[in-house]
């Protein structure tokens, strides 16, 4: 939770800023910052009682070790928590603006959506990649509404929040892939990797073809930015780490190197969004 606190504060500060700059207004109030922060946060922990509802069989049966199979909290004290949520993220998203409360909306619609797997779950479960975009759609949809907390007050989406949209969902891929990878020795019955479906070394090669795409992304809403200077740097060395921690999975497939390439998986986005985020501080 204190790593997802930390990055979300980032990720938010860096939609936020960058909206700003694209729209050539002032940052708003620090309170934007605050909701932004406790609405994508409340968001995530809905994100992770869905998954633990909806992958509550597998976990049975492969992952007893974690929480809810081993009776540390239920699935009912979960839903009551996930719950608790809404009003909380609704009732602050509204004090900013109401309007925001459909974009808002449509990130928990999305979310059921998820949970049940869009209604065709074998059919997804058959198919890894379609499961994966259908999954991180949801990025887009959450980085819409951080920025709208931007832009809001002008009620215009500025030109090159698109290009913001689509930075969150190839850095979603990232994470996801990185996160999937697995070395031989580590592989279990009932937990799905992009290792196991793909062999490790093309995987990996997936997976930096994700990077350099992120990369490519960030590095042009830079120049919209006219932030080159900072972005510049922070793009240059998480390209350089993805690289090697790529090689290095490729040639070792062990579990060193499966921890380093899930570090770097997160190093990489945390870079981007830093970057982002301390945009004004060069922009002219």
């Amino acid at each position: 939770m204190a790593k997802t606190a930390v990055f979300l504060a980032v990720f938010c500060t860096a939609g936020i800023n960058a909206t700003a700059l694209l729209a050539g207004t002032p940052p708003p109030p620090w309170t934007a910052y605050g909701v932004a922060w406790a609405a994508t946060f409340v968001v995530f922990f809905q994100m992770r009682v869905c998954d633990e509802h909806k992958d509550h069989a597998a976990d049975t049966q492969y992952r007893p070790e974690r929480p809810v199979p081993r009776g540390l909290i239920s699935l009912v004290e979960l839903r009551w928590l996930g719950g608790l949520g809404v009003p909380v993220a609704a009732g602050l998203t509204a004090a900013i603006d109401p309007t925001l409360l459909y974009l808002l909306a449509a990130v928990w619609i999305w979310l059921a959506l998820m949970t049940v797997e869009f209604f065709v779950p074998a059919w997804l479960k058959a198919r890894p990649v379609p499961y994966l975009v259908s999954h991180m759609v949801i990025l887009p949809l959450l980085t819409l509404l951080v920025t709208g907390l931007a832009w809001a007050r002008t009620g215009e989406v500025p030109d090159g929040v698109g290009l913001l949209l689509l930075l969150s969902f190839a850095n979603g891929i990232v994470l996801e892939i990185g996160r999937k990878l697995y070395a031989p020795d580590n592989e279990r019955d009932g937990v799905e990797t992009y290792s196991s479906l793909w062999g490790g070394k093309p995987a990996a090669g997936v997976w930096l073809i994700t990077v350099l795409t992120a990369a490519a992304l960030t590095f042009t809403i830079g120049v919209s930015l006219r932030a080159e200077a900072v972005i510049g740097p922070a793009v240059l060395l998480g390209l350089l780490l993805a690289f090697f921690a790529a090689l290095d999975f490729s040639e070792a497939l062990n579990d060193a190197s499966q921890r380093r390439i899930d570090r770097v998986a997160g190093l990489w986005v945390l870079l981007t969004y830093a970057g982002l985020a301390a945009a004004p501080l060069v922009a002219p």
